[in-house]
């Protein structure tokens, strides 16, 4: 879950993750993060592992901050390589598909609210 998994990245890795202001990771996190849970004797296995970054990269406000940004960082906050155009681009599009989404839910939401005070108020 989002909790458990924002509990866990934070607490051991607080220098990366960062769920209320992210930054691009590097490429090969994954990898830093199993070598650091075996040199540490976490109790981690890769599924949680891969769960938990998932959680963390497949948010809106990680997308936006990767289609933004030009450094990517390490387990330790170091910068450690860049965000490709191509990269950026494709966040860019994640994030528009989620802004045009809540758009159109807040459309739907605004049209039902006025399709209601005109039923309860035929005078209007």
């Amino acid at each position: 879950t989002l909790l458990e998994s924002r509990a866990m990245l934070e607490g051991l890795w607080p220098a990366a993750f960062r769920f209320s202001a992210p930054r691009p990771l590097k490429i090969g996190i994954f990898e830093d993060l199993l070598a650091d849970v075996a040199r540490r004797g976490l109790p981690f296995d890769a599924d949680i592992l891969k769960k938990a970054l998932e959680v963390y990269t497949s948010r809106y406000v990680y997308q936006r901050a990767l289609s933004k940004q030009d450094c990517r960082f390490d387990l330790d906050g170091n910068p450690a390589g860049e965000v490709s155009a191509e990269q950026k681009a494709r966040a860019y599009g994640l994030v528009k598909r989620v802004e045009r989404r809540q758009e159109a839910r807040k459309a739907a939401a605004d049209g039902e609210k006025a399709a209601k005070v005109g039923v309860s108020h035929p005078d209007a």
